[in-house]
């Protein structure tokens, strides 16, 4: 297993535990089910935010609503599967994929953004070294090797002289 998916899982179980803890005091101290409801709505989204992919989610989705089921709701330490089983694990499962695809555009996004402002770095570069000369060949040089590094392919310049013929 790769120390990215082991950060993910460790990452995901620790929300998790987190979360139950918390939905466990709101539940002795009788503070609502709709609460125990947003956190753990909450943590699902926090859990598909920061990792990557909707298996995270998904799982996490899955396991919390059968914990809450069995921790939480009557009867304590068993499963009820009554009508609010599934529509809670739906729910969930609906939280995961939005905030999965919402989290997956930003990320697109972001390295979209990252490439631009690395070509513009470049387009800066190339542009200050050609302002700062009037020598035909340094120009030249200066740009084949703006052409190679942006195309990432050889470049070769021809020069064709100017001779009239007789």
């Amino acid at each position: 297993m790769n120390k990215k998916k082991f950060k993910n899982i460790i990452f995901s179980l620790c929300i998790l535990c987190s979360t139950l803890l918390i939905c466990e005091v709101l539940y002795r101290y009788d503070l609502g089910h709709q609460n125990i409801n947003i956190v753990m709505s909450m943590a699902i989204f926090i859990i598909t935010a920061v990792t990557e992919g909707y298996i995270y989610g998904v799982l996490s989705a899955v396991i919390g609503v059968f914990t809450y089921d069995f921790l939480i709701t009557s009867p304590r330490f068993g499963f009820s599967f009554t009508l609010d089983f599934p529509v809670t694990l739906i729910i969930l499962l609906t939280v995961v994929f939005t905030s999965s695809t919402i989290t997956t555009r930003i990320k697109a996004q972001a390295e979209h953004a990252r490439k631009k402002r690395k070509h513009a770095e470049l387009l800066y570069s190339i542009n200050r070294k050609l302002l700062s000369t009037r020598d035909l060949d340094t120009i030249v040089r200066y740009s084949m090797e703006f052409l190679k590094d942006e195309l990432i392919h050889s470049i070769a310049f021809l020069k064709i002289s100017n001779q009239k013929e007789s």
